[in-house]
């Protein structure tokens, strides 16, 4: 068999559509919440999440405000010392 990869790329796309066009609102909310989470893994399946990734995404969807930033992990329940480390850790990674 010799598919090119535009000819992949639509068996793919369609399948997806498809795929994703059966599904109701809350699966379809569950299925794109759960692909977001994966893909901040390092090593799929394994629990292993990159959490300089995740509060660089924070600090983009937060305009870059260390408060804000600071203030949505807190309201994650994470201790002061811990939302420090995570911030500085994710400065010093980017």
């Amino acid at each position: 068999m010799n598919l090119s990869q535009g000819e992949i790329k639509i068996i793919l796309e369609s399948h997806c559509r498809r795929y994703l066009d059966m599904l109701n609102q809350e699966e379809l909310y569950s299925y794109a919440l759960n692909s977001m989470m994966n893909s901040y893994e390092k090593n799929p399946g394994y629990s292993d999440t990159d959490l300089n990734l995740l509060v660089r995404d924070i600090f983009k969807l937060e305009g870059n405000d260390v408060d804000s930033v600071s203030e949505f992990l807190t309201g994650c329940g994470i201790s002061d010392d811990n939302v420090d480390q995570l911030i500085v850790d994710s400065l010093i990674d980017s």
